[in-house]
């Protein structure tokens, strides 16, 4: 139900483009939920978990920068 201003309430948080995980998401979720077969997104590379499309849509908001491009991952840690 939206509150004062129009605001969906449900839009209490937002996050990364990426997941911070250094192996893509879909072996990530293969070793850490293996039952779990039904995924409303491709998930072919390190996409998130957690959508952030309705921050994209109600306020219009873009990630600008990535993580990834500025820290480097260092592998077999």
């Amino acid at each position: 139900m939206p509150q004062e201003g129009g605001l969906d309430p449900a839009l209490n948080t937002s996050n990364a483009q990426s997941s911070s995980m250094d192996i893509k998401s879909r072996d990530m979720m293969a070793a850490v939920y293996p039952d779990v077969k039904d995924f409303r997104a491709p998930l072919d590379g390190y996409e998130t978990l957690l959508s952030n499309d309705k921050a994209k849509k109600l306020l219009n908001w873009q990630p600008f920068h990535s993580w990834r491009d500025n820290v480097a991952v260092v592998q077999g840690q």
